[in-house]
């Protein structure tokens, strides 16, 4: 059964947007735990669009499953991520202002593999496990594993893009092949961004996935029957479709 990491940024970024106290990421945290998400995760922006330096500080003190901090590899927010030390440090290599939280021009663009074992040493020294966003591309997935983290979480954006097209299924192998890749380097494998209840259940087949990032679809859904149905709905949709596998990866 694949994990499912419940992303609050979508929760967080509708607060800042109504200059309001609500919804509180920490309290639907709370909520998702209970309905039986294995992960919470947040992005902390340099911006600080969404995601406030208070919500992650909350969520160490009060997240009982696994909570992922991602950030851009700079010193400011790394020196956060020490202070704090949650369970994941998930690295963007990009910059969190490149579309698709920096990940979508490739992880190894700009020469940055240096300054990201940079950052992966020091979160590795201080005790936090890492992982990296990267393209499903067999390339990052071998540079990844040669910086000594310990999972990559794959963009699925493209992937969503074309999903019911004509270019679906050669993204969804390319997930599929660099999924099965990093695990035979001995990596943990997530996939993110841009799944939901419905371009997912391809995804959720495939047995080299270790776990799920899921965010606005889940937020969405919320509107409708609220956090702990919506989260229970996924999770169902996740075992459905782990059980049923290989007719999803024709």
């Amino acid at each position: 059964m694949p994990e499912l990491i419940v992303n609050l940024d979508s929760v967080a970024l509708l607060r800042e947007g109504g200059r309001a106290l609500d919804p509180d990421p920490v309290q639907v945290a709370a909520v998702a735990e209970a309905a039986g998400a294995a992960g919470i995760s947040v992005q902390l922006r340099e911006d600080r669009r969404h995601v406030q330096d208070r919500d992650v500080r909350v969520l160490r003190e009060t997240v009982k499953t696994s909570l992922t901090l991602t950030i851009a590899p700079g010193d400011a927010l790394l020196v956060i991520a020490e202070a704090l030390r949650p369970d994941w440090v998930n690295l963007v290599p990009g910059g969190d202002s490149a579309p698709g939280g920096g990940a979508a021009g490739g992880v190894a663009a700009g020469g940055r593999e240096d300054g990201l074992r940079a950052a992966v040493d020091t979160l590795r020294q201080a005790g936090i496990r890492t992982s990296l966003l990267i393209q499903p591309d067999l390339d990052l997935v071998k540079m990844a594993a040669g910086l000594g983290v310990q999972a990559v979480s794959l963009h699925a954006g493209a992937y969503a893009a074309q999903y019911g097209g004509p270019g679906e299924a050669r993204e969804r192998e390319m997930i599929q092949n660099a999924a099965e890749y990093a695990q035979k380097l001995g990596l943990r494998v997530r996939v993110a961004e841009g799944i939901d209840f419905r371009n997912g259940e391809p995804l959720f087949a495939m047995g080299a996935v270790n776990g799920f990032e899921i965010g606005h679809a889940l937020v969405a859904r919320s509107v409708l029957v609220g956090v702990d149905a919506a989260v229970r709905e996924l999770i169902g949709l996740m075992r459905t479709a782990r059980a049923a596998g290989p007719q999803f990866r024709a």
